[in-house]
């Protein structure tokens, strides 16, 4: 219901919509322009934003949303949900429970990063620095994969040990395949 509202006040030129909770059940895209308070994503939708502004965003079922541009302030992902975070910004939480999947590919991320229950964070970049700050947490900094910088991320309630199952850092291609390439020499010099 909330999507044929939408669809009504941008075809009948309102403008974008703004301020409003919103739920979504099927596939759709937050575009520039675009400010909710609250998004909910359920079932098996893949919901997209490349702009616009979102104060609380929350993925829920077997959802998946792809963040390419805009903000998001509050992300928490729930259940079996997906996010995948190519750009854009998460400004101030992002929050990973249940069994869900965050897989983090650039972007600006927030300084506070919550893991709980058997949730996966798996972050794809290099030079990757962690600075234990207590039983459970830490700060991680490092590089995307296009070689830019990420501000160091503050994560709490991490699953010990660090990295391990639930956190996991995926170095670059490049990385692999020098690793790959000395333990193949060193195979061959001890045999």
């Amino acid at each position: 219901m909330y999507k044929a509202v939408i669809f009504i006040l941008i075809v009948l030129g309102v403008g974008n919509v703004q301020g409003s909770i919103v739920e979504f059940n099927d596939d759709w895209v937050i575009h520039e322009g675009d400010d909710y308070d609250e998004v909910y994503i359920y079932d098996e939708a893949t919901v997209g934003m490349t702009g616009g502004e979102v104060w609380k965003l929350y993925s829920n079922d077997s959802s998946t949303f792809n963040l390419f541009d805009g903000v998001v302030y509050w992300l928490r992902a729930y259940d079996s949900s997906t996010i995948n975070i190519y750009g854009g910004s998460i400004d101030r939480l992002l929050g990973i429970g249940d069994s869900s999947v965050v897989n983090l590919f650039g972007g600006q991320v927030a300084t506070d990063v919550v893991m709980s229950d058997s949730g996966t964070l798996k972050i794809y970049g290099y030079g990757f620095e962690y600075r234990p700050a207590g039983p459970g947490s830490g700060w991680l900094s490092g590089y995307w994969l296009d070689g830019t910088a990420f501000s160091e991320m503050y994560l709490r309630y991490l699953p010990e040990p660090f990295p391990g199952s639930h956190v996991v850092l995926i170095p670059e291609p490049t990385t692999l395949l020098l690793l790959a390439l000395g333990a193949a020499i060193i195979r061959r010099r001890t045999t």
